[in-house]
């Protein structure tokens, strides 16, 4: 665990690197395995908003862009929020409140993991962020759960792309229609 007193320190970029693929590794740890058809992922920084960037260029990579003028628990929340997403990647269009939603919870798991509630107090989230946790725990309280039996049921797919209200259905019977449907909605893009 990383000393309280550090958590304001800005990582140094082998300690980015190292740390996405660590929470890569824990994030198919908790979810279940990635698409290996991106057989290449590639960190790389910039001060913009982070987010997974495909490309089918003949390798199939994933270019992870993440801000590294961040503390180490905004980077370790970061870091462990694009995880999930390079597990099935999409386009920000496609994504779902649902994969969002596993996303946090993942992220906020991680923070709690590596820097204690110390660490889960500076990470505030935007009220979207907030709306996914909101859909998702009304289906299941314990939205990685959640996740992974979704992904589970659909052959270890991707939660945006694969994952319908029939098939919650399947999963959570006692759930009506409406929330099942909710979190199956495209999360708006930033």
């Amino acid at each position: 665990m990383t000393d309280v007193h550090a958590w304001n320190l800005i990582p140094d970029p082998l300690e980015v690197e190292t740390t996405f693929f660590e929470l890569l590794a824990a994030a198919e740890s908790s979810l279940g395995p990635r698409d290996c058809k991106w057989q290449h992922i590639h960190v790389e920084f910039h001060d913009a908003v982070s987010q997974p960037r495909t490309d089918n260029d003949g390798i199939s990579t994933i270019t992870v862009l993440l801000n590294p003028s961040r503390s180490r628990i905004g980077y370790c929340y970061e870091a462990a929020h694009e995880a999930v997403h390079c597990i099935n990647p999409v386009a920000a269009r496609d994504s779902t409140y649902l994969e969002e939603a596993v996303a946090v919870a993942f992220s906020r798991k991680m923070v709690y993991t590596k820097h204690s509630k110390y660490g889960l107090d500076k990470c505030g989230l935007t009220d979207a962020y907030h709306e996914t946790l909101r859909r998702a725990t009304r289906i299941d309280v314990d939205i990685l759960r959640l996740g992974k039996r979704a992904r589970e049921r659909v052959g270890f797919g991707s939660l945006s792309l694969d994952v319908t209200p029939d098939l919650l259905r399947e999963l959570y019977p006692s759930v009506d229609q409406a929330t099942l449907a909710s979190v199956v909605d495209k999360f708006p893009p930033n």
